[in-house]
């Protein structure tokens, strides 16, 4: 399952000519394998689109080089205060 900029979080211009993956048996991309923060995040990508854009956004932050950093900051930043709140009731 891609992740960081071979996600496609950021939208066009970065190369996927060497894509980080996570690893997934039911993953289409071929690539470095990385470890995920969250262990089950290539199944709960394929559940939860929004989910899977904040973790590989995530992911470019934490592996990605200086350009794809910069430019998934405020990506990421964005679409956490976009995020509705949660609200919960202890």
């Amino acid at each position: 399952m891609a992740t960081a900029h071979a996600a496609g979080g950021l939208g066009q211009g970065f190369s996927t000519a060497d894509p980080l993956v996570w690893p997934s048996i039911d993953g289409r991309v071929r690539g470095a394998s990385v470890v995920p923060l969250y262990a089950g995040a290539a199944a709960t990508a394929t559940q939860n689109p929004a989910l899977y854009e904040l973790l590989a956004l995530v992911d470019t932050i934490r592996l990605g080089r200086t350009r794809e950093r910069i430019r998934a900051k405020p990506v990421l930043r964005e679409r956490i205060l976009a995020a509705p709140a949660a609200t919960g009731s202890a």
